[in-house]
């Protein structure tokens, strides 16, 4: 997520095995455009940040 809010860079880090679940989790997350508020630094100023999202029953 960049400083201003927007999603930048949305990627598939492993894949379900579903190339249509994996395109899919993508445009949902694209969607959600305008939702985010930006992380700050110490200074109180926004800041980029990385956001991992994990879908699926991982650790079940």
């Amino acid at each position: 997520m960049t400083k201003d809010g927007t999603i930048s860079d949305a990627r598939i880090q492993s894949t379900s095995g579903y190339i249509e679940v994996d395109n899919k989790l993508i445009e949902l997350i694209l969607k959600t455009t305008g939702a985010w508020v930006p992380a700050k630094n110490s200074e109180g100023e926004h800041v980029d940040q990385e956001l991992v999202v994990t879908f699926g029953n991982m650790g079940c």
